[in-house]
């Protein structure tokens, strides 16, 4: 089985596009321009600036609704134009050979208007999703969030206190989910943390921009790429990124069986 990892961007261009690097335990993946996506604002809820209007107005009217996926497959393009999604297969056999892995993503961008000690434009950046999914789970995504639904009301049935309910809601692994250190104004115990190339390190506890060259790195064990049914109770899947990202890879894929 392999396992696909998901990238995306939002970017806000001054004049030139910024340049991604990506490695995996220091071994090089790919090299790639975040380019051909609209300019992105930098306010707002960051969940809903990754959707497409008409999906966004959907997950409204939906809110309420038990099982709200049941209309997701109505919007055939759920994911904003606003947004660089960039996917890599990894291999299973090297996943599963080590206990923790390292992701290091890096990022190219001197575009701005500096001169003379002043500066006012800049490219800026922002690291909005970062996931490693199972490609099997990706590409049957309706299915699996499904299933997932049903293990989670049958887990919820059998709380016995005011207690194991609540637990139910907080402080769960965010399944497949590298990037939950962003908790929309909340802070986490596991930032991002940026290394800019002017040699300082900044600890970000929400999402950020960044406009200026840089890397981060994330890491990644088994707890966040392994599904165990019978230990659904420590996970919660974020099923809106999983329907963008199963939506989106199913597009490529068909796109890449084609050429």
């Amino acid at each position: 089985m392999s396992y696909i990892l998901c990238l995306g961007f939002r970017v806000n261009v001054y004049k030139k596009f910024p340049k991604i690097r990506v490695f995996l335990n220091d071994i090089f993946i790919d090299e790639f321009l975040i380019s051909g996506v609209k300019n992105s604002n930098y306010d707002g809820n960051e969940l809903y600036k990754i959707l497409s209007d008409s999906f966004q107005n959907l997950k409204f009217k939906t809110l309420l609704h038990p099982n709200a996926m049941i209309f997701y497959k109505e919007i055939q393009t759920p994911l904003s134009n606003k947004v660089f999604l960039k996917f890599f297969e990894l291999d299973e056999n090297y996943i599963n050979s080590l206990a923790k892995h390292k992701l290091k993503i890096q990022v190219f961008n001197d575009d701005n208007n500096f001169t003379n000690g002043f500066l006012t434009k800049s490219t800026f950046i922002a690291l909005r999703i970062a996931s490693i999914i199972p490609k099997k789970i990706l590409i049957d995504h309706l299915n699996f969030m499904s299933n997932h639904l049903s293990f989670m009301k049958e887990s919820r049935c059998n709380h016995k206190s005011i207690e194991e309910i609540c637990n139910d809601y907080i402080d769960k692994i965010k399944f497949f989910d590298l990037i939950s250190y962003a908790t929309c104004g909340k802070e986490s115990i596991n930032p991002l943390i940026w290394h800019n190339d002017k040699g300082s390190v900044n600890r970000y506890l929400t999402y950020e921009w960044v406009g200026i060259s840089g890397y981060t790195e994330l890491s990644f064990d088994k707890t966040v790429i392994s599904y165990d049914k019978f230990n659904i109770e420590k996970f919660m899947v974020r099923y809106t990124f999983l329907y963008l990202l199963g939506n989106k890879y199913v597009q490529y894929a068909n796109q890449r069986n084609t050429d």
